[in-house]
């Protein structure tokens, strides 16, 4: 598979007040294999950081036939596991840690025909031509966004929420936006008021330092009325 044509780039920005290091937004990909991914760690867990990055680094290795049943799940779970249990933390961050980490989580395998996209929770994706919107998954509106998202837990759990998966062909050209939700919501109530801003992303992302316009623009959204919460933009060139 000759994917050398697609290009990603992340950046992400904590929230108000936090170092990166305390940032639970995690990313990742590989435009050779044509695999990325975003994870957010929610902030009732316990060490969901360290979960959000498990998941979307399994992600990227596991194979493509194994993505619909969460295998990737399964193996970061084995991860997580083997890494904080034996820590010797607390006893109220011991009653965390039983419960465990929580994480939304959204996954996209690209190759020559089309993408298919892996989701859990809010995370969200947009496909764009030009300016236009071809798809957005699994959220399609801003005003389905809420505090109450699915998770994928890190302790075994028969009440996990599925994965719900979408496919789509696409053009020479065209643009992939994962971000987590606080980014995602505002970003489709602007589109939807008829003031996208896929022009200031596209013009991030492509900047000399994509980090720091990046960081740069975040301030002016959250005045503007996006949520403060840690956000992460992963924008894929197709």
């Amino acid at each position: 598979m000759n994917l050398m044509n697609v290009k990603g780039c992340g950046v992400f920005q904590p929230k108000d007040g936090l170092t990166a290091e305390e940032c639970e937004d995690a990313f990742a990909g590989d435009a050779t294999a044509g695999r990325f991914a975003i994870a957010d760690g929610a902030t009732e867990g316990c060490f969901s950081g360290s979960w959000a990055r498990l998941l979307v680094d399994e992600f990227l290795v596991t194979p493509i036939d194994d993505l619909t049943v969460g295998a990737w799940v399964e193996i970061a779970r084995k991860k997580w596991g083997q890494t904080v249990d034996p820590l010797i933390v607390p006893w109220y961050i011991e009653v965390k840690r039983q419960t465990g980490a929580f994480a939304t989580f959204l996954g996209v395998a690209v190759d020559p025909t089309g993408w298919q996209a892996f989701a859990v929770g809010d995370c969200c994706l947009v496909h764009l031509s030009g300016d236009d919107v071809r798809r957005a998954f699994p959220i399609e509106t801003a005003v389905v966004f809420d505090n109450i998202p699915d998770l994928i837990p890190s302790r075994p759990d028969p009440t996990s929420p599925g994965i719900a998966t979408a496919a789509s062909g696409y053009d020479s050209g065209d643009w992939l936006f994962l971000m987590t939700d606080a980014l995602a919501a505002w970003a489709l109530k602007q589109w939807e008021a008829g003031r996208p801003m896929w022009n200031q992303l596209r013009t991030c992302i492509s900047a000399a330092n994509p980090a720091e316009a990046f960081a740069e623009n975040v301030p002016g959204w959250r005045v503007g009325g996006m949520r403060n919460d840690d956000v992460t933009l992963l924008a894929v060139r197709l």
